[in-house]
């Protein structure tokens, strides 16, 4: 039978398959006439192509349930690997605004609660085996201007050593607690890495160990010679704040104040790494710290024993910090780093390697959504809601992210909510006016007596002098060991532009249509006295006694008894608990727990944080921080009755439109062309 050399047959019963077969026959070149016809070329290649593509897609399905597995499911024995300078925290983001977000500004911040919460939430997640934190050195800038205090460690700290202690008990020497670094940026990161089980640092590496050592400079002599003088109105002898502008150095009752300020912080820092280093820091012998150079002379102060055994974790510290910076070298041999070692084992563990590793921050965020459904289904009376507000930075008139109108509205706004069962204020200021801080206590007090929700002051690294004012009426006070508060004093200083400075500049001051005697005192171009003098005094002086009354009446003391302790005397939290000015030495999930305790619930209850103000949609914020009214207002009067008019044109368009429709009726044209002008 010759062989068929024809077209291969047309017929649209045969599958694609089968096609394939009839246009290929065998190993023979194909002729022009057993080419298949274009229909027959598409038609197999959308079927293949509609193969490849599913095919693909499996493929790719594949790839992405493993990686999501990888990544965005929380394994267990997960490590966390946190790297402070490209996630530093804070007390609070700023609101950097419309342009800020759009740029990811602030995003990769994480706060100081959401570092705690986490923090508590890796703790008693059992998928979690450890916590590596990296304190490589970054923008010195940026770390630099993000604020956190020695006060915020302490918080942190604690938070860390309460996962070590958790983990240990759960994985016993399985667990991994490991802080490492090319060198330490400053002392407090040192001071955060000692709640590790290991400390690693590359051995070019620097500790800086000095403990607290402010240094102020002083403008006296500079304003006098470019004549101006500062007036002194400050009430309270130790109230610091303008001797920086009126004197050549500190006056000896506000150094005295501050030695024993810093005295204190320095004795924690100093306390805390010895305990946290103290295994290491008991293999540090005499004769080790006599080979340092500088080291002889601090070793002997250790203790009258001849042996350095029987000196104690903190005498060695005392005697490391007269002799810092410390190398690498130095501190493995005094016991306050473990290993010398490079970032690279903790970068890279090798291809062989089974250790699962997530970032703090992925941790965060798919936790969070794991404990929103898990509070869901928890029972009402085992969970209360507790707001929280903040007030961060100097206290001041005026608007602002934290201004007074803001704060206050913030505080009633918690009260009001019928969720609410308690609010935790946390407080992170210097101090500031008088007037906006007494905005702020009056919201508090109100709220309080009102509502009768209690409020809870939580202390951040400072809460002074306008600090304690506005949260004098709280319920309870926390503040952590190291932070600044006191300050119960007023600051003013007046400056009087002299003669000797408008001369040097050629300005000349006609006065002479000054006619009253308050108007010259408030002058600032000439000095007040005799009686606008006294009066600016007496001012101060009412002010001050108000003070002393606010402190005296929030925590059950007499006036007298305040004044002992004010004076703008600055103390450190264990300093304050002593004196009374405080209720209880704790941080913010300290004051959570207190919040829940006096809301009415049960004390094991879980506290559900609600942060106030309540964020806001971009349209939302524009409108209540008055922006668009603002925008109305720069507008002229024409422009403004243009825009009413026709505003006013379609509302009753409209309005004539549903008479129309409703009943039936033409509302005419007078209706509907009539002006409101």
């Amino acid at each position: 039978m010759p062989p068929n050399t024809g077209p291969p047959p047309t017929t649209g019963n045969l599958s694609w398959d089968q096609e394939l077969g009839s246009w290929i026959p065998g190993s023979k070149e194909l002729s022009l006439q057993q080419l298949p016809s274009p229909g027959q070329a598409l038609s197999f290649s959308l079927k293949a192509a509609g193969v490849g593509f599913l095919v693909y897609c499996s493929w790719k399905g594949y790839q992405w349930r493993a990686y999501r597995k990888k990544v965005l499911t929380i394994q267990d024995g997960t490590i966390l690997k946190w790297k402070l300078s490209r996630n530093p925290v804070v007390e609070v983001r700023s609101d950097d605004g419309l342009l800020g977000k759009l740029s990811g500004a602030g995003q990769r911040n994480i706060t100081l609660f959401e570092a705690l919460e986490t923090l508590r939430w890796a703790r008693d997640d059992g998928r979690i085996k450890g916590l590596e934190m990296d304190f490589s050195t970054g923008s010195r800038l940026l770390l630099a201007s993000k604020g956190m205090g020695f006060a915020q460690m302490q918080e942190l700290h604690e938070a860390i050593r309460s996962f070590g202690d958790a983990k240990r008990c759960a994985f016993g020497d399985n667990c991994r607690l490991v802080a490492f670094t090319d060198t330490f940026d400053s002392q407090d990161h040192y001071f955060l890495s000692t709640a590790f089980d290991e400390v690693k640092m590359e051995p070019n590496g620097v500790i800086p160990l000095y403990g607290f050592a402010p240094r102020s400079p002083f403008l006296g002599n500079l304003l006098k010679k470019l004549g101006i003088d500062m007036i002194p109105l400050s009430k309270g002898k130790c109230k610091g704040a303008t001797e920086h502008l009126t004197e050549t150095k500190y006056p000896p009752q506000i150094l005295d104040n501050l030695a024993s300020l810093f005295a204190s912080l320095t004795d924690q820092f100093r306390r805390q790494i010895a305990s946290s280093r103290d295994v290491g820091l008991k293999k540090f012998t005499r004769q080790g710290m006599n080979k340092w150079r500088g080291m002889s002379a601090a070793s002997k102060e250790l203790s009258p024993a001849s042996s350095a055994a029987d000196a104690s974790s903190d005498q060695k510290v005392k005697a490391l910090m007269d002799v810092a910076p410390l190398t690498t070298g130095e501190g493995v041999e005094a016991g306050l780093i473990d290993r010398i070692a490079y970032k690279r084992e903790q970068l890279h563990r090798g291809p062989d390697s089974d250790v699962k590793e997530m970032p703090l921050t992925r941790y965060k965020f798919l936790r969070a959504a794991e404990v929103k459904r898990e509070v869901r289904k928890m029972p009402s009376d085992q969970k209360v809601n507790v707001a929280l507000v903040y007030l961060s930075g100097a206290i001041k008139e005026g608007e602002g992210q934290f201004g007074p109108d803001k704060v206050a509205k913030a505080i009633l706004d918690a009260a009001a909510d019928k969720s609410i069962r308690a609010i935790v204020f946390r407080i992170d200021t210097g101090g500031g006016g008088m007037w906006a801080s007494d905005t702020i206590r009056d919201a508090v007090d109100h709220a309080q007596k009102t509502y009768n929700k209690p409020i809870i002051a939580s202390y951040g690294n400072a809460a002074a002098s306008g600090g304690v004012w506005i949260s004098i009426n709280c319920k309870k006070i926390l503040a952590s060991p190291g932070t600044i508060t006191g300050s119960i004093g007023i600051a003013y200083a007046r400056p009087i532009f002299t003669p000797e400075f408008l001369d040097r500049f050629g300005i000349t001051v006609d006065e002479r249509l000054v006619l009253t005697d308050g108007a010259k005192g408030s002058s600032v171009f000439t000095p007040p006295t005799g009686r606008a003098l006294e009066r600016w005094k007496s001012l101060m002086d009412g002010y001050y006694q108000t003070f002393l009354r606010l402190v005296a009446a929030g925590r059950g003391m007499t006036v007298e008894q305040v004044a002992s302790i004010a004076e703008g005397k600055v103390y450190t939290g264990e300093q304050a608990l002593k004196l009374g000015l405080i209720d209880e030495l704790g941080g913010l999930q300290s004051a959570l727990r207190v919040a829940v305790a006096h809301s009415g619930a049960a004390p094991t209850s879980l506290p559900i944080v609600q942060i106030f103000p309540r964020p806001q949609g971009l349209i939302q914020k524009l409108v209540e921080n008055g922006t668009v009214d603002d925008m109305l207002g720069s507008l002229s009067i024409d422009m403004q009755a243009s825009l009413a008019a026709a505003a006013a044109r379609v509302a009753v368009g409209v309005g004539a439109e549903v008479v129309e429709e409703r009943v039936g009726v033409g509302a005419g044209p007078a209706l509907r062309m009539q002006h409101l002008d």
